[in-house]
């Protein structure tokens, strides 16, 4: 399971919101909480009273949190003028399982980083991260079994596949896991050339259909042998994100669990085309690793990130 969570605030009631998933997994796998807020400095005056209210606020929140969970929380100040680095230094300095945060944050102690943060975490620190994003639903479940139902969707990369170890980890054997893959409607360029008959189309789509049946049978049967609950589903979708989302929601799945190749771009620091989507659009907690790239194969397609 996990010794250290990392939970980022800002010292806003928004960043809090991913305190209650937090809590839960450190109280399941005996893990210690770190609040860590990073203090970026700026005038010597504004310094100095920023780090004392800092202070003071990470101290009361562990303390109200230790004595109503039991759970042992430590208050963790940095001071830095790179907060993503300064949370990454420290993650890897300190051992950190496991990130656990709000995302898109505003207000707080000094100017608000949650939403960026996220996007630079997972692709500095490489450590695991639950991102929430809270909305007009009731925050994630804290009933004792934090998470029951988990959706993974795989595109057959080795870079989607490598979400699996921490998916698992997070779940454990007491979690159910759905593996999706979704075939895209729309054909690949190469494979259009000249434009192909319709009955070509639904021919070529078909068989795409079986081979990602066949792709996640073998995944499924992997796992159901090393004595987890599994299923998969493929879906045909021309939006891979949404699917994934509406699927999400279908089965009432409590955490997304998906890999990203973390490359930093132009495009608003975007994690990944499928994952970034799915990071800003979900309502449950979507666990995400920046997962390890290998040389693509024919036919395999590599839009999960």
């Amino acid at each position: 399971m996990y010794s250290r969570i990392m939970v980022p605030l800002d010292g806003s009631p928004f960043s809090e919101k991913a305190l209650p998933l937090a809590v839960a997994l450190a109280h399941r796998s005996g893990a210690e909480l770190r609040l860590v807020h990073v203090l970026v400095p700026l005038a010597n005056k504004v310094f100095i009273e920023e780090e004392g209210g800092a202070q003071g606020y990470l101290d009361a929140l562990a303390k109200r949190i230790t004595e109503e969970s039991g759970v042992s929380a430590v208050a963790v100040r940095r001071v830095g003028h790179q907060v993503v680095g300064e949370l990454s230094y420290y993650s890897a300095e300190e051992g950190i399982d496991l990130v656990v945060m709000a995302t898109h944050g505003w207000g707080g102690l000094q100017r608000a980083w949650l939403g960026s943060v996220t996007d630079g975490l997972v692709r500095e620190a490489r450590v695991p991260v639950v991102a929430f994003r809270p909305g007009k639903k009731d925050g994630p479940r804290v009933d004792g079994k934090v998470i029951e139902e988990i959706l993974i969707p795989l595109d057959g990369s080795a870079l989607a596949e490598s979400i699996l170890p921490e998916a698992l980890r997070l779940g454990g054997k007491e979690a159910r896991y759905t593996l999706l893959r979704v075939v895209p409607i729309a054909l690949p360029s190469s494979s259009i050339s000249g434009g192909l008959e319709l009955a070509q189309r639904e021919k070529l789509l078909k068989a795409m259909e079986a081979e990602a049946t066949r792709y996640l049978g073998e995944v499924e049967e992997r796992l159901r042998g090393e004595g987890y609950e599994v299923r998969s589903e493929v879906r045909v979708d021309a939006h891979p994100a949404r699917a994934i989302l509406d699927y999400a929601e279908e089965i009432g799945a409590d955490l997304i669990a998906q890999a990203t190749h973390g490359r930093s771009g132009v495009a608003r620091f975007a994690l990944g085309s499928v994952t970034d989507k799915v990071l800003r659009g979900a309502e449950v907690p979507v666990l995400v690793v920046r997962g390890v790239e290998a040389p693509a194969e024919p036919g395999v397609s590599a839009n999960v990130a």
